[in-house]
């Protein structure tokens, strides 16, 4: 019995370790750049993003856009191992101009984290 729930624990672990550990920015930017290439219509890069399970959104207001650009900012969470990966899209003119800031996160172990203090 104590030999399965090893095995169950380091099965767990390295789930979320892979999860944590796998993603690498360079690769991940130039599968995105495959998706939505340079000069793809902001409105149809939105909907591949959709169709890939990301979300979007223009980052910030408007007011502190570059003039010309728009920046938007493509999220995805995964349910179970609450993984966040993140990038930004350049959209100058109404087409993709450049991708950056590939990023993850992973809040698991979120509830774990300092209590709150009451009063």
């Amino acid at each position: 019995m104590k030999a399965k729930i090893t095995k169950i624990l380091l099965l767990l672990s390295v789930i979320v370790l892979s999860g944590c550990l796998s993603a690498n920015p360079e690769k991940a930017l130039r599968i995105i750049g495959q998706w939505i290439p340079p000069g793809t219509p902001q409105a149809e890069a939105i909907l591949i993003m959709k169709q890939h399970g990301y979300d979007g959104g223009q980052c910030g207001s408007a007011r502190r856009q570059p003039k010309g650009e728009t920046i938007f900012c493509f999220w995805h969470d995964t349910k179970i191992l609450k993984n966040s990966r993140y990038f930004f899209v350049h959209f100058k003119n109404g087409k993709v101009a450049t991708l950056e800031g590939w990023r993850t996160d992973n809040y698991f172990f979120d509830f774990l984290g300092s209590p709150t203090s009451s009063g």
